[in-house]
């Protein structure tokens, strides 16, 4: 995968953190900042979770409404 230089801009406190972030898993700012980019573009998100559990849900009833039509049928 080709690389491309960026620069962003962050309040100090931001900054602070990834620091000590990066300090505590052992590796240097812009490695974290690249892994939770990368993390967080290709990890599910929680509204996609959620998205998923209502359609669930709502395919359940579907069904539930289908059999009670079937056995009204027969």
């Amino acid at each position: 995968m080709e690389k491309q230089t960026i620069c962003i801009r962050l309040p100090k406190e931001i900054i602070k953190k990834l620091d000590r972030w990066a300090k505590k898993e052992g590796m240097k700012r812009s490695q974290l900042i690249r892994k939770l980019i990368i993390t967080s573009l290709t990890t599910p998100s929680q509204n996609e979770h959620m998205s998923i559990l209502i359609l669930n849900k709502k395919i359940k009833a579907l069904a539930d409404k289908l059999e009670k039509l079937e056995s009204r049928i027969k």
